[in-house]
């Protein structure tokens, strides 16, 4: 994130909706056909449709239906730009994290949404080796599906994680206002305890000081609030989870158009705030 396609928020940042369109196949890794000026017009239009679709209202399934459907199109007009590429697996990422997990027809459907993000990635990648957006999806949908099948059995995984995101950090430390550190936060949250510490990260090093850094360089951004949030209470330390409910307070009482380019994604996260306090306190906001 800032490129565009990681603006959802965190990597495997969940419920953001609840989406039903399935798609057939997997997205073709071989060489792009070069784009003429014309099609690439209306590619880049259908592009732009679809990501003002998402961002107006993240948390609309129809919308996201239809930004899925935009992007399928350009990318199928106009095979070889990075960008679409990368936005789709954002958005197979998104229709994957959107599903339940309980049986394994569940985990099945998400699996397939993961790995048609992975290959829609991989051709980002193939196209533009530098697309920070598309390594940013691609690890997102890789870690999405470890922990769908199990991270137990997917400790090969870890060090591919770990590389790709020290590279994103290393060619944009504010990559997505920290997308970075709420991917990690993220994991820390899914992770079982006892593999956890195998990413090696200190909680307050690591993370808490550096969402903290980035909501200083841009308070607007709710999503840091509350992934600051998480894992403040994570520690169990009496001053971090007092520090934890004052975030979701900033989270759950700030105007989420006050950052109008990530208002849908700040309304999603206000919402998960609420949720979030009411789960620590027992109670509803403001009430503890």
């Amino acid at each position: 994130m800032h490129g565009s396609g990681a603006r959802s928020g965190a990597a495997m940042c969940v419920g953001i909706a609840i989406l039903t369109v399935v798609l057939s196949g997997a997205w073709p890794v071989s060489k792009a056909r070069a784009c003429p000026a014309e099609a690439k017009a209306k590619a880049d239009a259908l592009y732009k449709e679809a990501q003002e679709l998402y961002f107006e209202r993240l948390d609309h399934p129809e919308n996201i239906k239809t930004a899925m459907a935009k992007a399928e199109e350009a990318v199928k007009i106009c095979e070889d730009q990075a960008p679409l590429w990368a936005w789709v697996s954002a958005l197979d990422f998104a229709m994957g994290e959107s599903l339940p997990k309980e049986s394994k027809a569940d985990k099945d459907q998400r699996l397939d949404w993961f790995a048609k993000g992975e290959a829609a990635a991989d051709t980002a990648l193939k196209l533009d080796p530098k697309n920070l957006d598309a390594l940013y999806w691609k690890t997102s949908n890789m870690a999405s599906a470890a922990d769908t099948k199990g991270w137990a059995s997917s400790l090969w995984m870890f060090s591919t994680l770990m590389k790709n995101m020290q590279t994103i950090h290393d060619a944009d430390p504010h990559y997505g206002y920290g997308a970075v550190y709420r991917f990690w936060v993220e994991v820390q949250m899914r992770v079982p305890l006892f593999l956890a510490g195998k990413f090696g990260l200190d909680l307050q090093k690591d993370l808490i000081e550096p969402l903290t850094e980035e909501i200083k360089r841009e308070p607007r951004y709710l999503p840091n609030y509350v992934y600051l949030a998480r894992v403040q209470w994570r520690t169990e330390d009496p001053k971090n989870r007092e520090q934890a409910l004052a975030n979701l307070k900033i989270a759950i009482t700030a105007d989420p158009n006050a950052l109008p380019a990530e208002k849908a994604d700040n309304r999603v996260h206000q919402a998960m705030a609420r949720d979030l306090w009411k789960q620590w306190t027992g109670k509803d906001y403001p009430n503890q």
